[in-house]
């Protein structure tokens, strides 16, 4: 599966799919421009932000001017926040998950399977 979003200001496509990475392609050279890295699983969505909109009052790490931000969603869990000028990984959201710092370490009844799932909910093995 590949998913795309096409920017009208600096005529870039986006695409993302299996590898873990998202290609920025311009569409009047049809090259692919960049290559970002940072996802651990598939990127499923992709969206860019205008430079004028405001993400947060609070957030004064994000570029102003000319540069576009781009937003991707992964299954690793993280929504991730991109200049599409330098290609640089602006900021990492991470929710937490439902046995975030739970320490189940040393529990006894489990089987492998519930330690597997517990760990990927957040919990400590």
């Amino acid at each position: 599966m590949v998913k795309f979003s096409q920017s009208d200001r600096r005529g870039l496509l986006l695409a993302s799919g299996g590898d873990r990475t998202i290609r920025v392609w311009d569409l009047k050279t049809y090259n692919c421009i960049q290559v970002l890295h940072g996802h651990t699983r598939w990127v499923s969505a992709l969206i860019f932000i205008p430079p004028t909109t405001s993400l947060s009052p609070q957030d004064m790490s994000l570029p102003s001017g000319t540069s576009q931000i781009l937003v991707s969603g992964s299954h690793d869990q993280t929504i991730k926040l991109w200049d599409t000028q330098t290609g640089k990984c602006l900021s990492t959201l991470i929710a937490d998950r439902l046995y975030e710092g739970m320490n189940i370490q040393g529990a006894t009844g489990l089987t492998n399977a519930q330690k597997t799932t517990l760990s990927a909910l957040g919990a400590l093995v």
